[in-house]
């Protein structure tokens, strides 16, 4: 049916604004790009902080723990880059870091040029606040620097 629609698309703009809005003070969409089996989005942050909903943790083993539990975790570790936590992510809960993996990798397909270079550059800040979201399959990168959060995901 999607074939025929030509429409299908993993999440639309609005509906992953609104989903990344209870977390995060959003600004303007910088890039966003969507097809059947994936989704990314960079936006523009008013506020660099993360929201109260969102549990922020600053140890790889306390991210597995608050995911386990509530399915949603940001992983601030002080001179650490998120691809730097991603892999002690996987070094911890395999499965759970390759999900995270594996959002960031299919997500980059639907990546335009703007969203790419936020994503690239934010993976490896020490600076950057990695985070994930279970329920939907994204992984979201929060550069305080450049004040931009990135989304990727992939088919979940």
């Amino acid at each position: 049916m999607c074939a025929t629609l030509g429409g299908c698309v993993r999440i639309d703009e609005a509906a992953l604004r609104a989903h990344m809005a209870q977390w995060f003070a959003l600004g303007p969409t910088m890039g966003f790009g969507a097809k059947q089996d994936c989704a990314a989005a960079a936006f523009r942050l008013v506020d660099t902080e993360v929201g109260s909903a969102l549990a922020v943790v600053n140890s790889v083993q306390k991210a597995v723990n608050v995911l386990q539990m509530r399915g949603t975790v940001a992983l601030d570790q002080p001179d650490v880059a998120p691809d730097q936590g991603l892999v002690a992510l996987i070094n911890t809960d395999r499965a759970l870091g390759y999900q995270m993996r594996r959002a960031a990798l299919e997500g980059r397909v639907c990546m335009d040029e703007i969203t790419a270079s936020a994503f690239g550059y934010a993976l490896t800040n020490p600076k950057a606040v990695l985070a994930f979201d279970a329920s939907l399959g994204a992984l979201m990168l929060l550069d305080p620097g450049t004040n931009v959060l990135i989304v990727t995901m992939g088919e979940g």
